[in-house]
């Protein structure tokens, strides 16, 4: 195993490391070694001055006696482990110093505690802290994002939505709910398509389709042939070859994507979080949310497990240094007549709990009484967000002849 202060002294000339470092915060206390003390002492002054890390070069001039090697380990994992190292380390000594004070409990439990408050103070990460001359870094992040095409959200799967709300961002989570069987799968599956073909590294959890109909869903959906012939198995050879050459045609367009139905004992928040961890996954849809799994045996009731998962989502999209943005197919627990009478409803009584508008940064919904249905028709609309007005789009659905789902107009 490599030596966590040497790799930690590498990645001192690495621009990107120092930043990370910088932002994380390091304790002195974590290095052992007084001259990498004195090195990232230099290197932040330096950076915290300049704004810039100093070339390989500098740092050689002023540390002649060390030999700098190219990194081999991620930085991340040499900070977890310098952390990981000195709390161990301090909690053996706080062991030895607690057995000689066995006579005598209150000054034992005195020492723990302030031991343990200053181990936590010094080893815990500081990487939420702003302060001051930090703008210097979130500018040139700002810079840098932009021009990455990050500023600008995954898709929603529809250009026009997509134009009025900027996307769905790093750190949210958006909601698409409908009642039962109003076509809230394909509409997430558009987005999935969408954000496949921009390279967003969509990663989808189907949670409560096979992979199988997933699959053949989104076959539908990249080549037009109808589902409903489909879902039949009303196939002739040139609907296979159509099939065929639809996906090879949307591989080629395409960045990395991944579908998966988790068994049913991989299915709470992080579980799904590190699968896409795993893949390497930028953006996470899930389908659908009442399947997703709390993390105790037993709770009260049902809404007290809703809401708990969609605290946790919440907490998952905003992982600090691991923002993405999450994507969630859910149910009304009650509808309305027109789109306009969901959007009025109470907040806490649109979803299986009050905690998913409560957490959501942008709520869609999905309405289509019988005469919209008559004409394939189906309204999309903004319920709630926290950086947009609401509006609504129609949309054509279409599923007999070929499979379609269109923008037609945004609603007047």
């Amino acid at each position: 195993m490599v030596d966590a202060e040497k790799e930690f002294a590498n990645h001192l000339t690495v621009e990107k490391s120092v930043e990370f470092i910088l932002k994380d915060g390091v304790a002195m206390e974590l290095l052992y070694n007084p001259r990498i003390k004195a090195m990232y002492q230099f290197v932040a002054g330096h950076f915290n001055t300049s704004g810039k890390v100093p070339v390989k070069a500098v740092v050689q001039t002023e540390f002649p006696k060390w030999e700098f090697e190219d990194p081999i380990t991620a930085i991340e994992w040499v900070v977890d482990t310098l952390r990981t190292r000195y709390q161990r380390n301090k909690v053996e000594e706080l062991t030895t110093e607690l057995a000689s004070r066995v006579e005598d409990p209150a000054s034992a439990m005195g020492y723990l505690r302030d031991k343990v408050m200053d181990l936590e103070r010094k080893s815990l990460s500081t990487s939420g802290i702003v302060q001051r001359g930090d703008h210097i870094m979130f500018i040139k992040e700002l810079q840098e994002d932009i021009i990455a095409g990050m500023h600008q959200g995954v898709s929603f799967g529809f250009h026009e939505v997509d134009s009025f709300t900027g996307g769905l961002k790093p750190g949210n989570v958006g909601y698409l709910m409908a009642r039962p069987k109003r076509q809230k799968t394909w509409f997430l599956l558009e987005s999935f398509v969408e954000q496949a073909k921009l390279g967003s590294k969509p990663f989808l959890a189907t949670l409560e389709l096979t992979r199988k109909e997933i699959q053949a869903r989104i076959s539908c959906i990249i080549s037009g042939l109808s589902w409903d012939r489909m879902q039949r198995g009303d196939l002739m050879p040139a609907d296979y070859k159509l099939i065929g050459e639809a996906w090879e045609k949307f591989n080629a367009m395409s960045g990395e994507y991944w579908f998966e139905m988790p068994g049913l004992d991989e299915r709470s928040v992080s579980q799904l979080m590190l699968k896409a961890d795993k893949v390497g996954a930028e953006s996470l849809l899930i389908s659908q949310f009442k399947y997703i799994k709390g993390t105790k045996e037993f709770y009260p009731n049902d809404h007290s497990e809703y809401a708990e998962v969609a605290v946790d989502l919440k907490r998952a999209a905003t992982r600090p240094g691991q923002e993405r943005p999450i994507y969630v197919e859910a149910q009304f627990n009650r509808g309305g007549d027109t789109m306009e009478e969901i959007g009025d409803f109470n907040a806490g009584k649109v979803g299986l709990t009050d905690m998913i508008p409560q957490s959501a940064d942008i709520l869609f919904g999905l309405f289509s009484n019988k005469d919209l249905r008559d004409n394939q028709q189906t309204e999309f609309g903004i319920l709630d967000s926290r950086n947009t007005d609401k509006t609504a789009w129609y949309m054509f659905s279409e599923f007999r002849s070929h499979t379609e789902i269109s923008l037609l107009n945004e609603k007047q």
